[in-house]
């Protein structure tokens, strides 16, 4: 699993805390409301350490001594039980970052009623936390922050509550009808060949010409990409090309893995510009000489536009940590695939795209002719590699109901990602795979 204080960026689903002392009843209170609002919102992390205004880690006030003695995941449960009104699944891991260790709290996904506070919270004659009341992680004037819920993030949390229960009830048809329902939910599209009249189409041409135009000098070898574009058919409701905009896409994307599709490249020491009405994030990080270091190359390219138009072009991780190797590994590539596909969801929602809208995404690996199968980010899984992919390219074209979830369609996705595995003959897959790696990267475990 990719380390997720290699970027570090607060959203939904992601808040940053200077360092807590969990003695103080004040620091309590923020650990109690920031855990409850991260699962309010379908689950998410807590990242201790860091400073919420530039999202670098607080080294000044960093405490002495061990910090996996300083922080017990028993005690902040005690905490939770005692003023939640129902427990929540919340598992502490400490990453380092710079040699140093940091506590994330790691709350699960799953959510099927509001949690609230059962109990106050008092230092003194002073109310910490308030009785009967529920907190939720929001983006308010510019920025996102954990508040109490008001109508607006009650309505919010009550969506996100019964795509769950809708999420058990096809995880109960999948287990007695699957073969039945892989047959009505086999969604695949065959693309066409591009149409410059098609503003989408046009868009997608462009941004290759633009990943082009930042990165051709540095392609100095013959890498691998993965391809993302989505169109959800649909312009961004009272979207223009501002920072209102920016902040809304950001925010949109849950930060589902250590490196995510559309991240906020000012965060790693780059720039985000406008061109042609979009915004366009680029981050080049290649080392000389072909002496590349685990987890820290990457080459990057996004353009977002309020037409409801989003691309993303990467270097495969595996050409860049093992460059003398032609591999691809399955487990990192279903993430990858399950990531866009939840940030593609999550755009259409921060954008009030209508819930009659499909969200059309087309994601393409190229330079793929004699690669191989590889398990080398998550050796739990054991999988029937097969043999080295025979076509240098695969395409893939999905077309899913904006107002879906991801846990919703491990069917739609099994079938998608059984198409990519068809081109490295004698690969197999099966459908609990894709339901673990769901699991995995919504609840974070």
């Amino acid at each position: 699993m990719l380390n997720p204080l290699e970027f570090t960026v607060e959203n939904l689903s992601t808040e940053l805390k200077t360092w807590l002392d969990l003695d103080n009843p004040e620091h309590q209170a923020k650990i109690i409301k920031a855990l409850s609002a991260l699962y309010n919102v379908n689950g998410g992390r807590l990242i201790i350490g860091f400073c919420d205004d530039n999202c670098r880690p607080d080294l000044e006030r960093r405490p002495e001594g061990d910090v996996r003695e300083i922080y017990s995941i028993d005690f902040v449960l005690l905490l939770l039980h005692r003023y939640c009104s129902s427990t929540f699944p919340v598992t502490l891991n400490f990453w380092k970052k710079d040699g140093l260790e940091y506590p994330v709290f790691n709350v699960g996904s799953g959510v099927k009623k509001i949690i609230g506070i059962k109990k106050p919270l008092m230092m003194g004659d002073k109310m910490l936390i308030q009785q009967n009341v529920a907190y939720v992680r929001a983006f308010k004037a510019g920025k996102f922050e954990t508040k109490m819920a008001e109508y607006d993030e009650m309505n919010f949390m009550m969506e996100i509550c019964i795509d769950n229960r809708e999420a058990n009830i096809a995880r109960f048809m999948r287990r007695h009808f699957d073969d039945l329902m892989q047959q009505f939910t086999a969604l695949n599209q065959v693309s066409d060949d591009i149409d410059l009249y098609n503003p989408f189409q046009n868009f997608v041409l462009n941004s290759r010409q633009r990943f082009l135009y930042n990165a051709g000098p540095k392609l100095n070898r013959k890498f691998a990409y993965l391809e993302a574009s989505v169109n959800l058919n649909h312009k961004c409701i009272g979207q223009s090309l501002d920072g209102r905009f920016l902040e809304r896409f950001l925010g949109a994307n849950r930060n589902l893995s250590g490196w995510p599709f559309w991240l906020d490249v000012r965060q790693e020491g780059s720039t985000i510009e406008p061109y042609d009405n979009c915004f366009e994030g680029y981050i080049c990080r290649l080392f000389k000489d072909d002496s590349f270091q685990e987890q820290k190359s990457h080459l990057d390219f996004w353009r977002a536009s309020p037409e409801g138009y989003f691309y993303h072009k990467r270097v495969l991780n595996s050409d860049l940590y093992f460059h003398k190797e032609r591999c691809m590994d399955p487990v990192s590539l279903i993430t990858r695939i399950c990531e866009i596909i939840d940030a593609s969801i999550n755009f259409a929602r921060v954008f009030y795209i209508p819930d009659d809208k499909s969200a059309n995404i087309n994601i393409v690996l190229s330079g793929m002719k004699g690669r191989k199968l590889e398990s080398w980010t998550d050796y739990v899984y054991h999988l029937p590699l097969g043999s080295p992919c025979e076509s240098d390219q695969i395409d893939l074209d999905i077309c899913i109901p904006v107002h879906t979830s991801l846990k919703t369609v491990s069917v739609l996705i099994y079938n998608h990602i059984k198409e990519v595995f068809s081109y490295f003959p004698g690969a197999r897959l099966d459908n609990k795979l894709i339901n673990d790696i769901i699991q995995q990267i919504r609840g974070r475990n």
